[in-house]
């Protein structure tokens, strides 16, 4: 029987925690018991939610090792077990954890040792890899009756920032039928230090397929993308140290490009961007020209040098995506990021991928020639699925394409 009151919950509910080993583990195990002796289930495809101390015991299945096979806690209880035998297993149930970045009860760094712990125990899953991104990319499939138009446009950045004079190239995909009476949302697309190529084209595809105007950006320039790492990195390095002149230039001349159309709905632009493209993404929220929603993979998180930048309040919904594993970009530069937009007042929304590396959602990443890269179809699959419901959310299409 529930307590009538905030001190009788708090009341039982610590008392149950001074029995975890005990009564609160064989009331767990009874509830799985109860699911698992149902001869209509499927035993190899159980899972659990748990809310708030209701995460203790969602978590408390995986680490029993009972044969779950998916665990989610939302805003949950993350302490661990106190039997110490039990905190050395591996455990084979996929985690997914939901956790907000004000929640008094449980702290920050309360997820962080719950991730260290993960991490000791090295979360594997009973997924079946499968190749995702350029299967979906390729959109042929996915696009139905509907007609599309592509477009490459050369255009360039204007002069007062970038006063090379660079033709840039860029890919335009839309609907034929979208027109000023019939607006589309729209997306920006910004490449790898890899260069514009069949990768984004084939995003910006699939984007197209589900009703949003795309455009596959180029910040390299027309034929400069370089043949070999070391010019790669060199390429990257010059348009870093002009950030806040000619690569600003080229970030807001593909800004331009999209905002110009008349069949793009101004208030629903979003923006995504892979790898060190992600630096385009994320200063475009900070420079505040009324871009709705930016999505990050595997990102460069380092802050706009014009502090003048930085102080301001970010008006763009953000999503980021980051493999635990990332070598380029650290744990605590993600952290780094999250003080910044909290200080700037921006709602974000940040995913991290047990074991994932850079390049994770580009299928054959690990044989670019670049180090620490790696396709990890598992958390591809993840971050694609969580970014389709981040901009259906944000940029609202005009329809689901079947």
């Amino acid at each position: 029987m529930a307590p009538p009151d905030v001190e009788g919950n708090f009341a039982i509910m610590l008392g149950l925690l001074d029995k975890r080993t005990t009564v609160l583990r064989g009331r767990v195990l009874a509830a799985w018991n109860a699911i698992n002796t149902l001869e209509f289930v499927d035993k190899k495809r159980i899972g659990s939610v748990g809310f708030c101390y209701g995460g203790i015991p969602a978590l408390g299945l995986t680490r029993f090792n009972v044969d779950l096979t998916a665990a989610v806690t939302m805003f949950g209880s993350l302490t661990n077990y106190p039997d110490p035998r039990s905190n050395a297993t591996l455990i084979t149930a996929s985690i997914q954890v939901h956790h907000g970045d004000i929640d008094k009860y449980t702290k920050n760094e309360d997820v962080e040792a719950f991730l260290g712990e993960m991490r000791a125990r090295r979360e594997i899953t009973r997924e079946t890899a499968r190749q995702m991104r350029e299967e979906r990319g390729c959109g042929t499939n996915a696009r139905g009756m509907h007609q599309y138009e592509e477009s490459v446009i050369d255009y360039t950045a204007h002069p007062s920032l970038d006063s090379s004079g660079q033709i840039l190239e860029g890919l335009l995909i839309h609907d034929k039928n979208y027109t000023s009476n019939n607006k589309a949302p729209a997306i920006i697309i910004f490449h790898t230090i890899l260069g514009k190529g069949q990768y984004e084209d084939g995003i910006g595809r699939y984007l197209a397929s589900l009703g949003y105007v795309v455009f596959v950006a180029d910040f390299y320039g027309k034929g400069q993308i370089p043949p070999d790492v070391d010019g790669k990195f060199a390429k990257m390095k010059g348009l870093m140290e002009d950030r806040t002149t000619i690569l600003r230039g080229r970030i807001l001349a593909a800004w331009n490009i999209i905002n110009s159309l008349d069949f793009v709905d101004k208030q629903r632009i979003g923006s995504i961007g892979f790898c060190y493209g992600t630096v385009s993404v994320l200063d475009l929220t900070r420079f505040n020209v009324g871009l709705t929603a930016a999505v990050s993979f595997f990102g460069e998180y380092s802050n706009y040098p014009d502090t003048q930048s930085n102080t301001t309040h970010i008006p763009t919904s953000i999503q980021i995506h980051h493999g635990d594993w990332d070598f380029w970009s650290k744990n605590h530069d993600v952290d780094a990021l999250l003080r910044e937009l909290r200080a700037r007042q921006t709602d974000w929304w940040v995913l991290r991928y047990a074991e994932a590396e850079r390049g994770f959602t580009i299928p054959g990443s690990e044989n670019t020639g670049f180090s620490n890269t790696r396709f990890n179809p598992i958390a591809a699959r993840r971050s694609w699925g969580a970014t389709e419901i981040f901009l259906a959310e944000k940029l609202k299409p005009n329809r689901a394409n079947n």
